[in-house]
C-alpha cells in the first residue's frame, strides 16, 4: 500500500463516520487533528476529485463517501 492509498483511506474513513458530509477544509481539519496527517488543501482536493469510485461532490461544497449515497 503507497502513502497515498493510505491518504485516500483515511479520508474515506473520515467521511463514512459523517454521512451527511464534509466540506474539503472540514475533511483537512480531521486530518491533521485526528490523524496526524499533514497534507495541502491541493492534496485534499486531488485525492477526492481522482476517486470518484469514493467520493461524491455535492452541489454546497460537501463531499459524501459514495456507499453513503447509494
Amino acid at each position: 500500500m503507497t502513502v497515498y492509498q493510505s491518504f485516500t483511506q483515511t479520508i474515506h474513513h473520515i467521511l463514512t463516520t459523517h454521512p451527511d458530509g464534509l466540506t474539503g477544509r472540514a475533511i483537512r481539519c480531521a486530518l491533521i487533528e485526528e490523524h496526524g496527517l499533514r497534507c495541502t488543501p491541493r492534496e485534499v482536493r486531488e485525492a477526492l476529485r481522482g476517486h470518484p469510485d469514493l467520493f461524491v461532490p455535492l452541489a454546497d461544497g460537501r463531499w459524501r463517501a459514495r456507499e453513503v449515497v447509494e
